[in-house]
C-alpha cells in the first residue's frame, strides 16, 4: 500500500507485441498489449506447449509494476510483473487456476504492434 502523498514513478508504455516464456519455458507465445494511461488490455496467444484458444487479458500499470488478469473459462490467473529499465523485458510470477507462483517472462518482440 502506498503512503499518503507518495508518488509513483512515471508509467512506461508497454504497448506492442511481447514474446513470452511461461512455467519454466514449458509454454511460449506472444502477448499483444495496448495501454492507455495505466489501463492495459490485450491478447494472449500460446504457440508452444499446448493448444488453446487466444484469451483476453487486462490489467494496469503502477510505476514499474504491471498487474495482469487472464480468464480461462471461469478460471482466473493473476500476474504481478516488473518492467525492466529500458522497457525491453517484463518479468514476474502468476497465481490462480493451475498456477502457484509460476514464472512469466516477456521480451519485446520484433513483430509490429
Amino acid at each position: 500500500m502506498r503512503k499518503a502523498g507518495a508518488t509513483l514513478a512515471p508509467i512506461s508504455d508497454i504497448s506492442g507485441v511481447w514474446d513470452f516464456q511461461h512455467a519454466g519455458d514449458r509454454f511460449r507465445g506472444t502477448i499483444t498489449l495496448r495501454q492507455t494511461g495505466a489501463e492495459i488490455v490485450g491478447t494472449w496467444h500460446t504457440t508452444t506447449g499446448k493448444t488453446e484458444a487466444d484469451t483476453d487479458i487486462s490489467g494496469r500499470a503502477e510505476g514499474d509494476t504491471v498487474y495482469l488478469r487472464r480468464f480461462l473459462g471461469d478460471e482466473e490467473q493473476q500476474f504481478v510483473l516488473t518492467i525492466s529499465p529500458g522497457v525491453h523485458r517484463i518479468d514476474g510470477f502468476g497465481c490462480g487456476w493451475s498456477l502457484d507462483h509460476t514464472d512469466l517472462n516477456l521480451r519485446r518482440s520484433s513483430q509490429k504492434k
